[in-house]
């Protein structure tokens, strides 16, 4: 099984493609998003609610991650 990935920022351009592009490599993507609906659903795909000023969902988001990639601006 790949990494498992924590990405910031999914909802705009540069973290919405990435998500896409790591799901179809075949990673574990958990993707950080303020919104209460979600894009798109996948098996290897978490979503979590939140933003960067909530610790408990930063703890969440980062829970068994390999890697952090930070697209939120």
């Amino acid at each position: 099984m790949k990494e498992t990935i924590a990405i910031t920022g999914v909802t705009g351009h540069l973290g919405y493609n990435l998500v896409k592009f790591l799901l179809q490599e075949g990673y574990q993507v958990r993707a950080l998003i303020r919104s209460k609906q979600v894009p798109f659903i996948k098996d290897n795909l978490l979503w979590v609610h939140g933003d960067l000023t909530t610790v408990d969902k930063l703890k969440t988001l980062l829970h068994r991650s390999d890697t952090l990639i930070h697209c939120a601006s």
